[in-house]
C-alpha cells in the first residue's frame, strides 16, 4: 500500500532544509527543540478545541514564519 502525501509532508519539505542548513549545532538543536515544543502545544490545543492535530501544527508554524518576515 502506497503512503499518501499529506500537508504535513509538505510542511516538512519546507522546514527540513531550513534546519539542515543551520551550521551552528546549538542553534540547530534549538530549532529542533522549538519544533517539538510547538508540536506538543499544537496537539494539546487541537485536542482541547476538537481540531485536527496536524493542521493545527501547520497553522502555528505558518503564523510563526509570517511573523518573522
Amino acid at each position: 500500500m502506497e503512503r499518501q502525501y499529506t500537508r504535513l509532508d509538505e510542511a516538512r519539505n519546507l522546514i527540513d532544509p531550513l534546519i539542515k542548513g543551520i551550521t551552528d549545532e546549538e542553534d540547530k538543536r534549538g530549532a529542533y527543540v522549538h519544533l517539538y515544543g510547538t508540536g506538543l502545544c499544537a496537539a494539546i490545543l487541537a485536542l482541547k478545541r476538537g481540531y485536527d492535530r496536524k493542521m493545527y501544527l501547520i497553522s502555528l508554524h505558518s503564523l510563526r514564519m509570517k511573523k518573522k518576515k
